[in-house]
């Protein structure tokens, strides 16, 4: 099996339909990292001491 990685995954098609869904998700990923990283804490880091 000689054939290189990028045409294994189907990098050297003309359409470049490899392409396009590396660069969807990878730009996904980063939307929602960067909302996932936006969000706020609600409430208490840590549980308050317990009361006597």
């Amino acid at each position: 099996m000689d054939t290189p990685l990028s045409a294994q995954l189907g990098f050297d098609q003309p359409d470049g339909t490899a392409v396009g869904l590396t660069i969807i998700f990878g730009l996904l990923t980063a939307f929602l990292a960067a909302i996932a990283g936006g969000v706020g804490e609600y409430g208490p880091a840590t549980a308050p001491p317990p009361r006597s």
